[in-house]
């Protein structure tokens, strides 16, 4: 039986779809919507992640928008960040129909026979990591290297990813239309995302935008990711391995990542206190969440949560996931290190002991934990 708690928030979920089609949110309304959705319901074990109302600044171009309306997201982000590592946000401005369509373009590569598929796959991840992933190709947490991870994605990496070469055109020509009428939209949403965090903590302008220009000069080798991930549907007449998990626990190893995703479910996060619960979709929203060298860079007050994709029950596994997700890395050469006005905190030090008091190479900290999921 439902609690009052658990009706409120459904209650409030109903009107903040509503009003998100619309875009007439209010920022009240965010707030009081946040705060319900962070209450946990006896009826079930859930948390949804923080809502950002967006709408300041969704409109136009990175240059256009001012530092007022960046201030009036920034310290929701930051919250948001420095709590959970995660947060949703709606009324973004982003093109949900140009996803829809990647999502179908995806679909149809994924959909194709093996061996056409496995004609695309990468050949060697330390030259480049463009191309195809096959199930069980990559292991994002490499402790659990006996796990099975059921999924297979498509990663348009860096410099390579701007090639039209590089893309499945002969097998699926949609594909790379789709990616690429979606790419300036996610880079432009990923350039405001870094201002607000500048601003958040009162960092000099440029002190992260400076370090992504691989975000509007191609040219610039880095890290930087756009994903399709295609978790496929079980035989419905077999159980499923006890060891099997879509996507295995791990905290994004970059900067920021913005993950759009289906309404399936399967997503959940590690809260700070180390229980795992479930994280509900939000229809239209993209999630937004730190990664570890972002962790670093602030001393540690950016979270990187830690997270997973399971298969809760057999019925789940019937249904196939979809999502797409920007993976935003530093330019290649950049030196990581917490900033003045963001030194290490105390409780972070045992963490950070691996970098040893010393700034981390972007490329290199990443490229390593690339060779580990694959070899």
């Amino acid at each position: 039986m439902m609690n009052d708690a658990c009706i409120i928030y459904l209650r409030w979920a109903k009107i903040i779809k509503l009003f998100s089609k619309v875009r007439l949110i209010s920022f009240v309304s965010v707030k009081l919507a946040t705060a319900y959705q962070l209450r946990l319901c006896d009826c079930k074990s859930t948390i949804m992640i923080p809502l950002i109302d967006c709408s300041s600044i969704a409109g136009g171009a990175f240059e256009d928008v001012g530092d007022k309306n960046f201030e009036k997201v920034a310290s929701d982000i930051g919250a948001a960040m420095t709590e959970t590592g995660m947060c949703n946000l709606i009324n973004h401005g982003i093109d949900m129909k140009k996803i829809a369509k990647v999502y179908e373009a995806s679909k149809t590569f994924f959909n194709l026979p093996v061996e056409t598929k496995s004609k695309y796959k990468k050949v060697d991840v330390r030259k480049s990591f463009n191309g195809y992933v096959g199930p069980g190709d990559e292991l994002v947490n490499a402790k659990q290297k006996n796990s099975t991870e059921l999924r297979e994605s498509w990663d348009t990496w860096s410099v390579d990813g701007h090639d039209a070469k590089n893309f499945p055109n002969d097998d699926a020509p949609d594909f790379k239309l789709a990616v690429n009428a979606i790419r300036s939209e996610l880079e432009n949403m990923a350039k405001k995302i870094l201002r607000c965090i500048e601003i958040y903590l009162q960092l000099d302008d440029g002190s992260l935008l400076s370090a992504h220009e691989n975000l509007q000069d191609y040219s610039i080798e880095s890290h930087t990711i756009l994903r399709s991930l295609y978790y496929f549907n079980l035989d419905p007449n077999e159980s499923i391995p006890p060891d099997a998990i879509r996507c295995g626990e791990h905290s994004d190893w970059g900067t920021i990542t913005l993950l759009i995703q289906d309404m399936v479910g399967g997503l959940e996060v590690k809260t700070l206190d180390g229980k795992w619960l479930d994280a509900t979709p939000v229809e239209n929203a993209i999630l937004l969440n730190s990664g570890q060298l972002l962790e670093y860079w602030t001393g540690g007050r950016f979270h990187a949560a830690m997270h997973r994709v399971r298969i809760n029950n057999q019925e789940m596994g019937k249904v196939p996931r979809q999502s797409f997700v920007h993976i935003v890395n530093a330019d290649r050469g950049t030196q990581v290190f917490p900033f003045p006005m963001t030194p290490v905190l105390m409780d972070k030090v045992e963490q950070f002991e691996k970098f040893n008091n010393q700034p981390a190479d972007a490329y290199d900290y990443f490229q390593r934990l690339i060779e580990a999921s694959y070899y």
